[in-house]
């Protein structure tokens, strides 16, 4: 499991990330139009109310709090919650820009930062595909979280100032993602699954055994009888949970060990087939590029050279 989760929040990127910082006054909300992003909200001054529409949550985040809206999440900004809301959508900054609003024209009551994020398209799905566990779960809601001990209000004040913030702000976005993902596992006991449907426990099982021998030659019915169940109720189940067959997801846990260990640059491409489970290089090479888009070669040549 933990190397599992290693592999996945090491392969996180974000294709682009747009901060911007935004002023509420009194008897005022805003409107965010749903867009294919999750947007991050840190609370600089005062505190604001998020609410969801589908399903309905009112959350309360304040001063030196955050929390990450679902990509695709209707929602409303709220500083009073009778006032009529603004529509906003999310807008594309520039390294040299930081957009900065007021909305309307009363007393200032919170000024926040967001940050509307949209993933690498290939790994935009990474952490529900690989930690189903993680997933949003519409029951609770998205987790609020304290910008404390990973950075501070004064923290993001800096960040926010001179030449490159948007970047910086980008890359703060990141880092507070992964510790939200981290979190929502302690929280949600990694391996309960959030549908419990009669055979969550056994999927759970097979999750494990994929994520603790990844280059063992599993087959869809070894799995199953190592969980006690027929092959046909199994791939059904899994599929059901994890939204993937067990070898596809399996692939994807290899791939991304692979991904790792070509970072790691201490590993040839044929030891990389080994290690995660392939028979051959050529064969490692081909599901490589299947899965990323690009070869293992263009991957190594893409990071930056070590010193030495």
């Amino acid at each position: 499991m933990a190397s599992a989760l290693v592999d996945a929040l090491n392969s996180l990127r974000f294709a682009q990330a747009d901060p911007s910082v935004f002023t509420l006054t009194s008897g005022t909300s805003v409107r965010k139009v749903k867009r294919e992003c999750v947007h991050l909200y840190m609370v600089l001054e005062g505190e604001i109310e998020i609410r969801l529409s589908a399903p309905l949550h009112c959350l309360h985040v304040a001063e030196g709090n955050f929390l990450f809206v679902p990509s695709g999440a209707d929602h409303e900004i709220l500083a009073d919650s009778a006032a009529e809301p603004v529509e906003i959508g999310c807008r594309q900054t520039t390294p040299e820009e930081l957009p900065s609003y007021v909305i309307g024209d009363g007393i200032p009551v919170s000024r926040v930062v967001e940050v509307a994020i949209v993933m690498d398209d290939v790994r935009r799905k990474l952490v529900v595909r690989m930690l189903p566990e993680a997933r949003y779960q519409p029951a609770n809601g998205p987790l609020i979280m304290s910008l404390s001990p990973l950075t501070s209000i004064a923290g993001v004040e800096m960040a926010m100032q001179g030449l490159g913030a948007t970047a910086v702000l980008g890359q703060l976005a990141q880092m507070l993602f992964v510790a939200t993902v981290r979190e929502a596992l302690v929280r949600r006991n990694a391996l309960d699954l959030r549908a419990r449907t009669p055979h969550a426990a056994q999927i759970a099982q097979a999750l494990r055994m994929l994520r603790d021998d990844i280059a063992r030659p599993w087959s869809v019915s070894g799995l199953a009888r190592a969980v006690g169940m027929s092959r046909a109720a199994f791939a059904a189940a899994f599929r059901s949970e994890v939204d993937e067959a067990p070898i596809q997801y399996l692939t994807g846990l290899r791939l991304l060990r692979a991904d790792r260990l070509i970072r790691d640059g201490r590993h040839s491409f044929p030891e990389i087939a080994s290690l995660v489970g392939y028979q051959s290089e050529t064969s490692f090479i081909r599901a490589f590029k299947r899965y990323f888009g690009h070869t293992p070669g263009r991957r190594r040549a893409e990071l930056p050279k070590r010193d030495g």
